[in-house]
């Protein structure tokens, strides 16, 4: 019989034949990785060490910047200049003892003052419902537009043309002030999104193989429909179309999307057996859910977590941001202007990076929990304890893998931080702005250079962030199993997944687990899509007639953002489920291979193991 110790001895001669041909054993076009640690038999490794302690340095250095320039500009800058208005005699609308006087009312071109309301047609001579202006007269009727009482059409053009004349602010001053306007309705949509994400975890967790042949069903059906459409228009149905080229176009497209719905119904029967597992994996899952129900509170806390370091970024960098040395403050404007010179350029970029490493060192902790669950559920089916995993998770995750977790989310932020120094180059934003479209439909002759370094740019940044993305996600449940660091992890899990990335065989049966993941991953998006969109177009039919704000999709996307956010903390539970009871399956035969097979499956897992081919 062939034992452990004679397998590890001819593993350890191979390793020592391949590195004294290589320099590197990755060099070895058939190296597939080092085996994980056979203490790995009995579930995740309970004695540990910390990992990775330079980036835990670096993270709380990092926040005592941010707290410094907090600190610095708490005496300089005041939110309110990014978009109130002042009147002539230098009194800021809205704020202090013009509280009740938000708006701003034009007389001249240097005389206007705060008021409490736009008056209408009938106030039109009356006294102007100002703060201390001696009695004026209301010259023309207006409507409320952001915080500037603007006349209506019907109105004298000299006092249109004078209103007009009024230069507002910056862009970014204007998404600063949108979502200031918006903050309760944004709260609001935050927490349907928060109720709908609930609702869509318990319809998966009671029927998951619904949900799945229902998205199945949804996908195709729509395809049906929209080639459907196209054909009907392209013949003249319902009145259709008179030009024969569109008609044509409509008639080839309809026949791609129809093809297209047809090679999905015949995916769909040749993988039915493999959407049939993949329906086991998400109730494996949905078993999971309901063993550790206690886990579903985990993303309710670092959600409220998360939209606490949200908000302490936006009001913080809106405060740094109108401390800004760089402004333009004119008798005849009453907004500030506002322009980032060098010193608040980087104090933004500075906080957009802490926050964006908080957000992902929280989503990572997030994630580290949930597998720790789901790797000590799974190894419970051969006696591994389950008492206190949620605490055991939250323990590890912030003490001695704390420095793993953060290096991996600054990663990630660190490339937002990069997309940010971008967006905010000037030539950059000439390129985007003025040409971007042009080059999308034909390329403009005078910088086509400058237009494919920004498209290949793009494209290896997109291309980058997948890769890390992918490095994160499955390094973490590594992490979980053995403690090591983040690099090491993320290198094990990558030979894991490549030894395993077409099938993996199962005593007599065979699965291939990438479909598995794949309808894991479609059910994860699709739900974090619905609960995105849902929420953002509330928020849009909410804020699109309210006056006092200038751009409604400034709120409804950053609505869509965060209910996402919120949409994939939850949708998460099973899609880390799903990633981590394979990988666990996955490490159970590796080390399990001959001596039986995996010797934790879960019982719902056993026909989908043992399944013939």
């Amino acid at each position: 019989m062939i034992t452990d110790a004679f397998l590890e001895k001819q593993s350890s001669n191979v390793r020592v034949q391949v590195q004294e041909e290589y320099e590197y054993p990755e060099q070895d076009v058939n190296f597939t990785g080092r085996k994980l640690t056979k203490e790995l038999k009995n579930g995740p490794i309970e004695i540990r060490e910390f990992k990775n302690i330079n980036w835990i340095i670096l993270y709380f250095v990092i926040w005592v910047l941010m707290i410094y320039c907090a600190i610095t500009a708490w005496g300089k800058g005041n939110i309110y200049d990014i978009y109130m208005p002042y009147d002539c005699m230098q009194r800021q609308c809205g704020s202090g003892v013009t509280k009740d006087y938000p708006n701003v009312y034009i007389l001249s071109e240097l005389e206007y003052y705060c008021v409490s309301h736009c008056p209408g047609i009938s106030e039109v001579g009356l006294e102007l419902p100002c703060y201390q202006c001696s009695a004026k007269p209301a010259p023309y009727s207006a409507k409320q537009f952001f915080t500037l009482c603007v006349p209506p059409e019907s109105e004298n053009p000299i006092y249109q043309k004078m209103v007009s004349k009024i230069n507002y602010f910056g862009d970014s001053q204007l998404y600063y002030a949108d979502i200031q306007e918006t903050w309760p309705i944004i709260l609001v949509c935050a927490g349907i999104a928060f109720i709908i994400s609930a609702i869509v975890l318990l319809l998966a967790r009671f029927a998951a193989g619904c949900v799945v042949w229902g998205m199945v069903v949804l996908i195709i059906s729509i395809l049906a429909w929209a080639g459907g459409a196209c054909y009907l228009q392209a013949i003249g149905y319902n009145g259709g179309v008179k030009d024969e080229k569109v008609s044509k176009s409509l008639k080839l497209t309809a026949y791609v999307i129809l093809a297209l719905g047809i090679a999905g119904l015949i995916l769909v029967i040749y993988f039915a057996k493999k959407i049939k597992q993949a329906i086991i994996i998400l109730e494996a899952a949905s078993d999971f859910i309901r063993s550790e129900w206690q886990i579903i509170f985990v993303p309710v806390f670092m959600q409220f977590i998360i939209i606490g370091v949200m908000a302490y970024w936006v009001v913080f960098s809106a405060l740094i941001f109108s401390a800004t040395s760089n402004e333009n403050k004119t008798q005849n404007n009453p907004y500030v202007i506002l322009y980032m010179d060098i010193k608040t350029f980087w104090q933004i970029a500075l906080y957009l990076f802490g926050m964006g490493w908080n957000v992902c060192f929280l989503n990572a902790l997030t994630q580290f929990v949930i597998c720790t669950c789901c790797c000590y559920w799974y190894y419970s089916h051969q006696g591994c304890s389950r008492k206190g995993t949620i605490k055991k998770g939250f323990r590890n995750g912030l003490t001695k893998n704390l420095g793993s977790l953060l290096y991996g989310g600054v990663i990630l932020s660190f490339m937002w931080l990069i997309k940010f120094i971008i967006s905010q180059c000037c030539v950059i934003q000439i390129l985007v702005n003025q040409y971007f479209y042009k080059c999308m439909i034909k390329i403009n002759k005078h910088i086509p250079f400058i237009c494919f370094c920004y498209l290949y740019t793009a494209l290896c940044a997109r291309c980058f962030d997948q890769v890390i993305k992918f490095l994160d996600k499955n390094a973490y449940t590594i992490i979980v199993l053995t403690g090591n660091d983040f690099c090491r992890s993320a290198v094990d899990a990558f030979y894991l997944d490549f030894r395993n990335s077409t099938r993996m065989t199962i005593t007599q049966g065979c699965m291939n687990y990438l479909n598995s993941n794949l309808v894991g991953e479609i059910f994860q998006y699709l739900g974090i899509i619905f609960i995105g969109a849902t929420s953002a177009t509330l928020c849009y039919f909410t804020v699109k007639d309210k006056t006092n704000i200038l751009d409604p999709f400034v709120p409804t996307l950053f609505v869509a953002v965060i209910s996402g956010f919120i949409g994939s903390i939850f949708m998460s539970l099973y899609g880390y489920g799903v990633d981590t009871i394979m990988f666990c399956l996955i490490v159970d035969v590796e080390q399990n291979r001959n001596e039986g097979g995996p010797k934790s499956v879960p019982p719902i897992l056993k026909k989908y193991a043992l399944e013939e081919k």
